[in-house]
């Protein structure tokens, strides 16, 4: 096996976009998506799928979204998109003036392979919600995940029995603190222990007709799974057991 700058795991730190994800964070960062059909000669499926069985390349995927996401100039929206990527696990291949480096890529005889830049996003601020439009539909409130999982446990006696962290985080996200005994009655009023996947079984049945409400399950979803999974990632806590060598 090499060692050094040329070993397997210092090459996973220098350019992780080429290494796909362990099935934990692939699952984490995995969007659910919501039976939304209101026809009803379409069968239901019986089981919901959370999670992913074969973790995807993000070479790939950054390399898709540039192309659809930002058309009219793929290969610099790709550049940026992996300098985000590497800098948010905090790989130490990242310039410090992208833009040149940027610039320096254009100028060379090399062929650019990068995506569209968030570098203008913190991550630790809340998305764009939405104000109420109509009370039978669900919408992200302002709260951060911590405030709502802490809103919803207080609010709801006895969620902590009932509910996992996730599953409370979600479910304090996707409607105003008045209103969460209201949501629990509906998805589960006999009070039993209900798995984040039946939760969300659940949520698609009531709110079925309801696209706007099977968005925002969806957004809440996606952001309680960040948030429990995905703390403290950084690449730097790769260890040479992570992955199979190639020296073989």
């Amino acid at each position: 096996m090499r060692t050094g700058v040329l070993s397997d795991i210092e090459i996973k730190r220098h350019c992780p976009e080429f290494f796909p994800l362990d099935l934990g964070t692939a699952t984490a960062l995995q969007k659910v998506n919501l039976q939304k059909n209101v026809f009803k000669g379409i069968k239901n499926s019986k089981n919901m799928k959370i999670g992913v069985d074969n973790p995807r390349f993000p070479i790939n995927d950054l390399h898709n979204f540039s192309e659809f996401g930002v058309p009219s100039k793929p290969e610099e929206a790709e550049f940026y998109s992996i300098m985000n990527y590497r800098k948010n696990l905090n790989s130490h291949n990242v310039p410090d003036d992208l833009n040149q480096a940027y610039q320096n890529r254009v100028d060379s005889t090399n062929t650019i392979n990068g995506l569209l830049t968030h570098n203008n996003v913190n991550l630790n601020t809340e998305p764009h919600v939405h104000i109420y439009e109509n009370t039978s539909s669900l919408h992200l409130n302002m709260l951060k995940p911590k405030t709502g999982t802490d809103a919803f446990s207080q609010s709801v006696k006895g969620s902590r029995e009932y509910y996992d962290a996730q599953t409370r985080t979600m479910l304090g996200r996707i409607t105003e603190s008045g209103d969460y005994n209201k949501i629990h009655k509906l998805i589960n009023p006999f009070n039993v222990p209900l798995n984040h996947k039946q939760v969300l079984e659940s949520l698609n049945h009531e709110y079925r007709s309801d696209t706007t409400s099977l968005n925002s399950i969806e957004k809440a979803h996606h952001e309680s799974s960040q948030h429990h999974n995905l703390s403290g990632l950084n690449v730097h806590d790769f260890r040479d057991d992570d992955f199979i060598s190639i020296d073989n």
